[in-house]
């Protein structure tokens, strides 16, 4: 767990760099990702469901980078973005392309897996801004 901790971290900062965020705001979201990243393992392992672990860390980032992006005076996408790309579900959407390819026993149940996941990032993002009320 700590080891895909670490990683998830390093590919936060990663795209934190290559969104040219400074040096002060890589170190927030590098942190904020290695934070987040516990969190979702512990949630998707409390629920066994990935897709509500998805929903639960999607909707804390947005609020989370919310308050951090009022904090630097920056947007919250500018934050929220690098810390939910390690969420992507990138392995399902790989079992997807390969079945289209050439399994088409799997095709149903791994595009099911894939629009669940996919919906709980939407549906948490939703959640998160309907939760959020600036007050400026």
């Amino acid at each position: 767990m700590i080891i895909q901790t670490l990683i998830a971290s390093a590919g936060v900062i990663g795209f934190g760099a290559i969104f040219g965020l400074s040096r002060n705001k890589l170190y927030i979201v590098g942190i904020f990702g290695f934070l987040a990243w516990m969190i979702y393992m512990v949630v998707k392992k409390i629920f066994q469901s990935e897709s509500i672990a998805m929903f639960v860390i999607t909707v804390l980032i947005v609020l989370i980078a919310k308050l951090i992006g009022k904090k630097l005076k920056c947007p919250a996408v500018i934050i929220a973005t690098p810390v939910l790309i390690p969420f992507i579900p990138g392995a399902t959407l790989y079992l997807v392309m390969n079945d289209f390819v050439g399994n088409k026993d799997t095709l149903m149940v791994n595009l099911e897996l894939l629009w669940n996941q996919v919906g709980a990032i939407v549906a948490g993002n939703l959640v998160a801004e309907a939760l959020y009320k600036d007050r400026n």
